[in-house]
């Protein structure tokens, strides 16, 4: 099954669709909606620690791959922008959006 094609599927287990919708919209650019939906809901501590590992995983295999550089992103909730501000010394920016994270190169 491929992310991009996953909103024909309805899991069972409203964490893995969480996961599911938040990675396909991400990939689609579509941050207003994962704001729209998961801006200001809890999200559980077993979901959280998925998504900080695929943003890991993506980060590791870009540099690995030779993508070196800066990016920046729209963390879902306020405790992910501070995971990700304490692990990969992000920078707030919060211009576009209320959570919006910078990370210089590597």
């Amino acid at each position: 099954m491929e992310v991009r094609d996953s909103a024909k599927y309805v899991f069972n287990n409203a964490d893995v669709q969480s996961v599911f919708e938040i990675t396909r919209e991400t990939f689609a650019g579509h941050f207003d909606k994962i704001w729209e939906k998961y801006g200001t809901k809890e999200l559980g501590a077993d979901l959280l620690t998925v998504i900080r590992q695929i943003f890991a995983i993506v980060a590791d295999k870009s540099i690995q791959w030779g993508y070196e550089g800066a990016l920046y992103g729209f963390a879902a909730n306020q405790e992910l922008l501070e995971h990700y501000i304490e692990v990969f010394h992000a920078e707030y920016l919060g211009m576009l959006h209320q959570y919006q994270f910078f990370v210089d190169e590597v």
